[in-house]
């Protein structure tokens, strides 16, 4: 009788998953340097990035963490001429101005063409490794991930 309610039980937990794949989040993109992706109403294109991160090979110190900031276009499919820029950072990214503190922000809500989008950065990749400064070619390998709802 113990061994039927454990082969049960047994039997009951493995036909109760549903799946062992997990389900990606449809509004999480991953976008390549230079690259576009579509809107409803318009387009998203990852324009430029400067990464200033603490580089993660071994033995590498740094006094601040750095910052990774990403230039974003979004341009409207009806009206070529309406471009918003935005710019997003991950990391260290309060910098002062004439003596005031600024702030590149991870998230934002941002209207084109009356529509509202909220754009949230999760990562900037690949992280930094110790070498000579970012060239063109470098940039290339950039990707981001960012969560794009519409509002």
């Amino acid at each position: 009788m113990k061994y039927f309610a454990f082969l049960s039980m047994a039997l009951g937990m493995l036909f109760s998953c549903k799946s062992d794949k997990i389900e990606q989040d449809p509004s999480v993109k991953v976008i390549k340097y230079q690259e576009s992706i579509s809107l409803r109403n318009g387009t998203l294109k990852f324009t430029e990035v400067n990464d200033s991160r603490c580089p993660s090979d071994p033995g590498i110190f740094c006094i601040t963490g750095g910052a990774a900031i990403v230039d974003l276009e979004l341009r409207s499919a009806q009206d070529i001429s309406l471009r918003k820029q935005v710019r997003m950072c991950l990391g260290e990214c309060g910098y002062l101005i004439n003596g005031e503190r600024f702030s590149i922000e991870d998230t934002i809500i941002i209207s084109l063409a009356n529509i509202n989008y909220s754009l949230i950065l999760f990562e900037v990749n690949p992280y930094p490794k110790f070498s000579p400064p970012q060239s063109e070619k470098d940039k290339k390998d950039y990707t981001i991930k960012l969560k794009l709802e519409q509002k």
